[in-house]
């Protein structure tokens, strides 16, 4: 039987993996074959905690690639929410395959709303919203990474294993924007 799913989940990723604005190397499963509720909750903070989350990234890069009028500018930044999206999808079966209860809201379980958005108004002042919003995914991470220690918990590394590579998009990410903002702007 043919699977939809499947096939679009599959031309998704390959699409995705084919893009120039990811680190060129394989992202781990995110599939866990174990449980662990508390990890999953910690989790909710990468996926839709307020503005320093996957959707928080995703919203404001494609309102930024929407209102940006260069193109090389707004199809890089589109590139990068698009990456986001994988970032998200892959917290998301996280989450879920930990037992968590996965929505758009917050560990304190307030809903993620649009109003997290740093939506900005010049090409520079954009531009300078994403440098911040990377640097606070990067230190995030970092944060997640530190929490979800393997060493106490062994099958863990399967996560840490994750929360790391996407940790690494993130930091091309920044050195993307910072790129365009000293090109478009000057140095930051």
């Amino acid at each position: 039987m043919y699977s939809f799913r499947n096939s679009v989940d599959n031309l998704a990723d390959d699409f995705i993996k084919s893009l120039p604005c990811h680190i060129q190397k394989p992202y781990p499963s995110a599939k866990m074959t174990f449980q662990n509720k508390q990890v999953a909750e910690m989790l909710l903070s990468a996926y839709a905690n307020g503005g320093n989350s996957e959707m928080s990234a995703i919203a404001q890069y494609i309102s930024h690639h929407e209102t940006i009028e260069d193109e090389n500018v707004s199809d890089s930044i589109f590139c990068i929410a698009l990456v986001e999206m994988l970032h998200l999808d892959m917290i998301g079966t996280l989450i879920q395959s930990l037992g968590g209860d996965l929505r758009f809201w917050q560990p304190n379980h307030f809903y993620w709303s649009g109003g997290y958005v740093n939506y900005g108004n010049s090409l520079c002042e954009k531009l300078s919203l994403d440098i911040v919003a990377e640097q606070e995914a990067i230190s995030g991470y970092s944060h997640l990474l530190r929490e979800v220690n393997p060493q106490n918990i062994p099958s863990l590394r399967q996560v840490e294993a994750v929360l790391q590579r996407i940790k690494e998009d993130e930091e091309m990410h920044l050195n993307l924007f910072i790129e365009m903002y000293s090109k478009y702007c000057g140095n930051k």
